[in-house]
């Protein structure tokens, strides 16, 4: 859910990912405080998209460590590709 869509910490994460230098994401985890298993919203995995391969690996984690593992894939089928624009 987004209401509307706001900051989160994967944009955050995202930019300073970038303003160091960048390139491709291998692996990402995601944690919350107070949910288990808590996923990117969907401005997150479109802008997170862009900067992964489809098989770019997703931990999302609990308290415990690591509740799931997905691919970005999974997450956005059918995201915009930034790199039809070049």
């Amino acid at each position: 859910a987004s209401y509307p869509e706001g900051w989160c910490a994967e944009t955050t994460a995202l930019g300073h990912y970038i303003m160091g230098g960048g390139g491709k994401i291998v692996e990402i985890a995601v944690i919350a405080e107070r949910m288990a298993k808590c996923s990117p919203c969907g401005g997150c995995r479109q802008r997170l998209a862009e900067f992964c391969r489809p098989e770019t690996k997703l931990y999302l984690c609990d308290n415990a460590g690591v509740a799931e593992t997905v691919t970005m894939g999974d997450m956005l089928p059918y995201g915009f590709r930034g790199d039809i624009l070049k």
